[in-house]
């Protein structure tokens, strides 16, 4: 018996349409990547860019699901780096200037508190206030 392998191939491309390259562009993006997608998006334009409705019903979609896809993940690396940032950021101190309760904290009864300042920062100055009051 002769070895041999048999592969029929379609005389026809009746199976071949726009909107079956689109999905499986998509479906190849969403499982490998943008840089895969555009991969495969741009091997089957050398085979098939020719053909009359190639710009209008494959190349024009996958363009904008691309510019979607690579705002995605640009809005999702965005994401990722602040919280990141904010992971490694060092909390700072916050300490409250208040002056002894006999010169700062008397109010006149019906008179509402005044907020004087609030020092952040990496130390505090004892005696350190200012009024923020208006006039």
């Amino acid at each position: 018996m002769e070895n041999s392998i048999s592969t029929t191939a379609p005389t026809t491309h009746d199976d071949v349409n726009s909107k079956t390259i689109v999905e499986r562009i998509k479906r190849h993006t969403e499982a490998y990547g943008l840089s895969e997608g555009r991969k495969a998006y741009e091997g089957t334009t050398v085979a098939l860019g020719d053909k009359p409705w190639w710009d209008e019903e494959v190349s024009r979609p996958l363009m904008a699901y691309f510019k979607e896809e690579r705002l995605r993940e640009e809005r999702e690396q965005h994401a990722l780096e602040l919280e990141k940032a904010r992971a490694q950021a060092v909390q700072q101190t916050v300490y409250v200037s208040q002056p002894a309760a006999q010169t700062a904290m008397s109010f006149a009864p019906g008179a509402s508190p005044d907020v004087g300042q609030i020092n952040v920062g990496e130390s505090f100055k004892a005696g350190y206030y200012t009024s923020m009051s208006k006039p």
